[in-house]
């Protein structure tokens, strides 16, 4: 949701107000809105790109973003945390886990998001099949659960699903269709964000890569998301990225030490200052 924010300079803090005027906006029926869960999980290696990263599988947030991308990779367990604006209303935590069950990809997510007055909150399982050599589709289920102050609560089903190819060693694709159903909050008029992402991953060196998404939001622009990342030494990678609605850099680093990683990013809105986030990931 705050990436769709236009505003000129004012008290910064009036936009932790914007999620709850959509939705009790909705409430006393002025008109059907998306005002909840506006903001996906990216985690902070896809934060260094831009937001980058439905083609992207190396890192413990992957599932977040695309639901076949469980089918790939190692399992292991991430946690990340991030504060937008600098503001301690507008903090989110998420946590992921990548395991095979009865030989099936699964990835296992939660997340929270806001503060007393106003909380978003998400439960979900991802699973993945392999199809051929190169091809791995995926689907997502959970519940989104929503609280308001004053305003009560109300929760939704939510249903995504992803596809991703790697067409060669150095080339994947990757598409996401975001709460397909647009499923209803319940006690709310609000529906969960509907969009559909498509995205390249190029790998044209053993230490680089560049990822570039484009994301269509329903009732807004598309979104362009890229990055790059090079690794100068065998445990650190560096990223730079933008993303574009409006127009915000980003950058990023990891640090590892045998299976265990730190990453951070941090992104610079053009009216309301920096974003940053940070996470923590083990890998089996």
């Amino acid at each position: 949701m705050q990436d769709k924010i236009r505003t000129g300079p004012r008290k910064v803090k009036l936009i932790v107000w914007l999620a709850c005027a959509g939705i009790v906006g909705s409430t006393i029926g002025i008109h059907e809105v998306q005002a909840a869960f506006e903001s996906d999980v990216t985690g902070p290696v896809s934060a260094g790109y831009g937001g980058a990263g439905i083609a992207e599988t190396s890192d413990g947030w992957a599932g977040f973003r695309n639901p076949a991308a469980c089918a790939v990779g190692q399992g292991g367990f991430a946690c990340s945390w991030s504060r937008d604006f600098g503001l301690p209303e507008l903090s989110r935590g998420a946590v992921a886990t990548r395991q095979t069950i009865v030989a099936i990809p699964v990835s296992l997510q939660a997340t929270s998001f806001g503060w007393a007055v106003y909380r978003e909150s998400g439960l979900g399982v991802a699973v993945a099949q392999r199809f051929g050599d190169r091809l791995y589709a995926g689907v997502e289920a959970g519940g989104r659960f929503l609280a308001i102050e004053q305003y009560g609560s109300g929760s939704a089903l939510a249903f995504s699903a992803g596809v991703l190819s790697t067409l060669s060693e150095e080339i994947a694709i990757a598409a996401v269709w975001r709460n397909a159903n647009r499923g209803r909050i319940s006690g709310f008029r609000d529906r969960l964000a509907e969009s559909l992402a498509l995205g390249i991953r190029a790998t044209p060196a053993a230490h680089s890569r560049a990822l570039i998404d484009v994301v269509q939001d329903r009732g807004f622009p598309a979104e362009v998301r890229f990055g790059a990342e090079i690794a100068p030494l065998s445990d650190l990678a560096l990223r730079v990225g933008a993303r574009t609605e409006p127009v915000r850099p980003s950058a990023g680093l990891t640090v590892s030490m045998r299976r265990w990683s730190f990453h951070y990013a941090g992104d610079l809105h053009p009216d309301l200052g920096a974003s940053h986030q940070v996470g923590l990931e083990f890998r089996r």
